[in-house]
């Protein structure tokens, strides 16, 4: 039987026992060079926003130095209104009126008017206006343009007071004129008369008129005219006419 195996293992257990017993105080310094590392970049799948933000403000001063206005002309006051009576002229009871004008016109006012007496009045007029001139056409000729304006008529006034009137008229008018314009070089093979004779037309016309009611000089009451007419008219191929109106006006006040 080998016994120092068992020797050694005994002495091994006791330095082991004697060791334990005292405590064991050690430092250890470890040192390591610092190895640095860099990961590779990565690329964000992201738009970037351009948008500029920036925002400008106007920022000034200004100032206003008033100055009188300055004009280049004087005012001149105004006069006050002057009131100056005039005397009423003389009237006539007979008016003419004749004259002659180039090219050839003629041109006459003949007027009567008399009183019967104070509420009572008559006259009778003429008038006339002509033209004899001639006016160039588009073919250079030069056409006769005749023209005449003619009324006779009479006319009675009566007045019943201050305010209510009757009145009456009569008149005939004759106007007369000649077409030009028309190319009448070949009269003969035109598709209507185009002689001297054709060229001239005549108007007429005779009616008479009745006038009743306010001269309508005081509105605190009630006025009123009533007026009626009648024409007849008629021309160089025979188309007559006959018109005739009646008007009726009112205005005022109606006091109950």
């Amino acid at each position: 039987m080998n016994s120092k195996p068992i020797l050694t293992g005994i002495a091994c257990l006791v330095a082991g026992a004697a060791l334990a017993q005292s405590p064991i105080q050690s430092e250890v310094d470890v040192t390591r060079a610092f190895e640095p590392s860099v990961q590779n970049a990565l690329k964000l799948n992201v738009i970037p926003d351009m948008s500029d933000t920036t925002q400008m403000r106007m920022d000034f001063q200004y100032e206003i130095t008033p100055r009188p206005l300055s004009y280049g002309f004087a005012v001149n006051p105004l006069t006050p209104a002057r009131i100056a009576a005039v005397g009423d002229p003389e009237r006539y009871p007979f008016y003419v009126k004749a004259g002659l004008g180039f090219p050839m016109q003629s041109v006459a006012d003949v007027r009567y008017a008399a009183a019967v007496n104070a509420s009572t009045r008559f006259g009778a007029f003429i008038s006339h206006y002509g033209r004899y001139s001639k006016i160039e056409n588009d073919m250079s000729v030069k056409e006769k343009a005749t023209k005449s304006d003619n009324r006779a008529g009479a006319f009675i006034d009566f007045n019943a007071d201050e305010d209510f009137t009757i009145s009456g008229e009569i008149h005939y008018d004759y106007r007369t004129l000649r077409r030009y314009g028309y190319y009448r070089q070949n009269a003969s093979a035109a598709v209507f008369d185009l002689s001297d004779e054709a060229m001239k037309q005549y108007f007429q016309d005779g009616g008479i008129r009745l006038s009743i009611g306010n001269s309508f000089t005081d509105l605190e009451k009630f006025n009123f005219k009533l007026d009626a007419g009648l024409d007849l008219f008629g021309d160089r191929y025979k188309y007559n006419q006959m018109a005739w109106d009646v008007g009726l006006g009112y205005d005022g006040f109606l006091k109950i």
